[in-house]
């Protein structure tokens, strides 16, 4: 067995992503040397120098780490679908559980990949959308400010006051108020 192969899989070294891959008799499933999934047994491991060799072999793709895909592409395409689900569906109670459960995939795995392609968390989208969404609610509609937070998806109207002061530097009202008399 080649040690160099075996500690890059050991340490998870995304330097040798695309240089080798490798197999686990036991499961047939082939990973990038950089995949999280857990250490498996030495005597168990396979290395390919391809994903078609490894396809030849019988082994097939793991669906945690995507060897046939570019590491972007696979960052990249959960983020896409964090944030499809951020814009459809802002207002339902999210969690790092909750989008986990959605994508089929352990909530920290989700964390790391979305942060990855984004630089930012999937909590911060989030509160971004909604935020948004509240900002155009207080200049279009005449709600009151709790109707437009809970439609919004914040849990009550002085968490939603709170956040938004903090994020904007001025209240719910002050917003309204100050851009209704800009627009006129």
């Amino acid at each position: 067995m080649n040690e160099t192969w075996w500690q890059a899989v050991v340490n998870c070294d995304q330097r040798f992503d695309s240089v080798f891959y490798y197999g686990v008799a036991t499961t047939t499933i082939f990973c990038k040397p950089s995949c999280r999934s857990r250490d498996p047994r030495q005597e168990n491991v396979r290395f390919f120098h391809s994903v078609d060799e490894a396809r030849n072999k019988g082994f097939r793709a793991c669906k945690r780490c995507k060897p046939e895909e570019p590491k972007w592409y696979a960052d990249t395409e959960i983020a896409v679908r964090i944030n499809e689900l951020i814009d459809r569906r802002y207002a339902e109670p999210w969690t790092l559980a909750r989008f986990g459960e959605e994508l089929h995939m352990s909530p920290y795995h989700v964390q790391r990949m979305f942060s990855r392609a984004t630089n930012t968390s999937p909590a911060k989208a989030l509160l971004a959308r909604r935020l948004q969404v509240a900002r155009q609610e207080l200049l279009g509609a005449s709600d009151s400010i709790t109707d437009i937070a809970l439609a919004a998806g914040f849990r009550s109207g002085a968490h939603f006051s709170s956040v938004f002061l903090k994020e904007s530097g001025c209240t719910p009202s002050e917003y309204r108020l100050t851009h209704q008399t800009r627009t006129r």
